[in-house]
């Protein structure tokens, strides 16, 4: 595929232009709509950038820990070889967990409600991923299974991280699909109904199922195993369950709400 562009005589990760791209792209829907809203948007610039900040060290922390053994790591660290760490790409999981607390420390910073910017900020999120998705296509990480009968793309870049001359899945313009669709039907529902509250677990819900169908598609081994499954489908459960825990919780919240003011409206 194209792992990098050439620009200004320097080789630029395409994997990184494409992040970059869908994230700009989600940042200024997002701007427009806060203001659309009616809610301050250079809140959602602070939410914004601690939420990226701690997103990108939280996907660059899971791809360290999935990707070396403790042997490993202290090797580099007893070789005070840190530059080999900072190779490599990043974990979406990671990125996503620490993304969720970065929003909720620009929340205190900027001194709002997170209730305020989270279907503001939510729905975007897949739309963002899919753009690094395709970045991840044109790398060649993040790669499927062999496959034949024309369903494959066969990569012969030997600077891109897929195996070269085989035939294989594109897992990940599977995933940049799906993670289009999520972002309609969030859109969706939040276009019927904002003042909603269960926008964030049921994105997570949603790509918990997404991602942990998706990745018996996947050949790439850097993704970390334990008890037979890989490290993104155990968070993939996990995050399921916490997210049918909040949706009924704020179920039950938005219930009570719409009942209370039901009472107040016949009183």
């Amino acid at each position: 595929m194209l792992p990098y562009v050439e620009l200004l005589g320097k080789q630029i990760p395409m994997y990184g232009v494409c992040l970059m791209t869908g994230i700009l792209i989600a940042g200024v829907f997002a701007y427009l709509e806060s203001k659309k809203r009616g809610v301050i948007p250079e809140n959602l610039i602070i939410i914004a950038a601690t939420a990226i900040g701690l997103g990108m060290v939280g996907a660059k922390g899971m791809y360290i820990i999935v990707s070396y053994s403790p042997a490993e790591l202290m090797g580099i660290i007893k070789e005070k070889n840190f530059s080999l760490l900072l190779q490599g790409g990043f974990v979406f999981y990671g990125g996503l967990i620490f993304g969720i607390l970065g929003a909720v420390l620009g929340c205190k910073m900027a001194s709002v409600q997170i209730g305020d910017y989270e279907n503001i900020v939510v729905k975007y999120i897949p739309l963002a991923h899919a753009f690094g998705r395709i970045g991840c296509f044109c790398a060649g990480c993040c790669y499927g299974a062999p496959a034949d009968g024309g369903w494959g793309v066969v990569y012969s870049n030997p600077l891109s991280n897929a195996p070269t001359g085989m035939e294989l899945l594109p897992v990940q313009l599977y995933e940049a699909f799906f993670n289009v669709v999520v972002f309609i039907v969030l859109w969706s529902i939040d276009k019927r109904n904002p003042e909603n509250k269960v926008m964030l677990p049921m994105y997570l819900g949603i790509y918990a199922v997404e991602r942990f169908i998706l990745e018996f598609l996947r050949f790439d081994k850097e993704r970390g195993f334990l008890w037979g499954i890989s490290t993104s489908q155990l968070i993939s459960i996990v995050l399921f369950i916490m997210a049918i825990v909040l949706f009924v919780i704020r179920f039950r919240k938005n219930k009570k709400q719409c009942q209370s003011r039901s009472k107040d409206v016949f009183y």
